[in-house]
């Protein structure tokens, strides 16, 4: 997280922090893109990430709310 790499107290500390990579193919893949999808989640989501069984009712009930049919529109939802 951003949070351990710094101590600063910013709007992004609660985002993983993703690896410093040129390659496409690592760019496209499961781990990276992986993070480019949690980094997108709201905070009241990511601050939950450290109770397992909170987070995945929480996410369940945000997925399910928003109905969202392919990556590039979860990407494009802008949240409050």
């Amino acid at each position: 997280m951003n949070q351990e790499i710094h101590n600063i107290n910013t709007r992004c500390n609660t985002n993983l922090h993703p690896p410093v990579c040129n390659l496409m193919a690592f760019q496209k893949g499961v781990y990276f893109s992986g993070i480019k999808l949690y980094n997108h989640l709201p905070t009241y989501l990511k601050n939950l990430s450290k109770e397992i069984k909170l987070f995945k009712t929480a996410l369940k009930r945000f997925l399910f709310l928003h109905s969202f049919y392919s990556v590039e529109e979860y990407l494009g939802y802008r949240h409050n």
